[in-house]
């Protein structure tokens, strides 16, 4: 399964993408437009991803629309995965991006469980810096 998952770097895109807008659904040529990518290729990785159960679609005038679904056995650990590798440097790169020079920025984590939030922010303070300016801590 993992395999399929993330030996695409189109699909590790659409994940990216797909997680950062999880109500909300999709035709394969606007995917491809807002990923900037070729449309049979997205159009494959969205194949291969309702294959395996990951999204699901449906039909409306003639048009296929694809989301995510929330029930595939391990939605929410992806889910995690994504937002704590690409998905949440991706967001903060284009806001703090549109925003000019930044000389303090701050992440709040509201989370039930302290715990998680703590080792949320542990593990990627230090990306966080690199992903907001753009460039590896030396």
């Amino acid at each position: 399964m993992l395999q399929k998952l993330f030996s695409s770097r189109v699909r590790v895109a659409l994940l990216t993408y797909l997680f950062s807008h999880p109500d909300e659904q999709f035709y394969a040529r606007e995917l491809a437009r807002h990923l900037g990518e070729h449309y049979n290729a997205v159009w494959r990785e969205l194949n291969n991803l309702q294959d395996l159960g990951l999204l699901a679609s449906e039909e409306s005038a003639g048009v296929k629309f694809y989301r995510l679904n929330s029930g595939f056995s391990i939605y929410e650990e992806l889910r995690r995965i994504i937002l704590k590798t690409t998905g949440l440097g991706q967001v903060l790169r284009q806001e703090v991006g549109r925003l000019g020079a930044v000389e303090w920025a701050f992440v709040f984590v509201s989370n039930q469980e302290p715990e998680q939030a703590l080792g949320f922010a542990e593990a990627f303070v230090g990306q966080l810096v690199d992903l907001i300016t753009g460039q590896p801590r030396t």
